[in-house]
């Protein structure tokens, strides 16, 4: 459970709440104080990487789900690698159209 109410999971769970709302660029902000906070958490990466696209940053999720895939594998968080992995090879396949 989570002690901070400022904690990485608490601006996670703000994070989402933002993107169901349609704001993605406030839930960007936050993701990123998160991975100020614990930059271990593939499910940050992830959400950072989605919030990005909805934002129409294409290039910088790129770079989130780079940096975020190895540190899942590293943690064998399988499931957030493989969307981060497979939203990176779409992103990268709709650069070079």
């Amino acid at each position: 459970m989570e002690e901070r109410p400022n904690g990485a999971r608490a601006r996670l769970a703000l994070a989402s709440s933002y993107r169901k709302l349609g704001m993605p660029v406030k839930a960007v902000s936050h993701l990123q104080h998160a991975l100020t906070i614990d930059d271990t958490l593939s499910n940050v990466y992830l959400a950072l990487g989605q919030s990005l696209e909805e934002a129409n940053m294409k290039e910088d999720a790129a770079e989130v789900y780079r940096r975020g895939v190895p540190i899942a594998d590293k943690k064998g968080d399988f499931m957030p690698r493989n969307q981060m992995a497979s939203k990176l090879t779409q992103l990268e396949k709709d650069n070079r159209s």
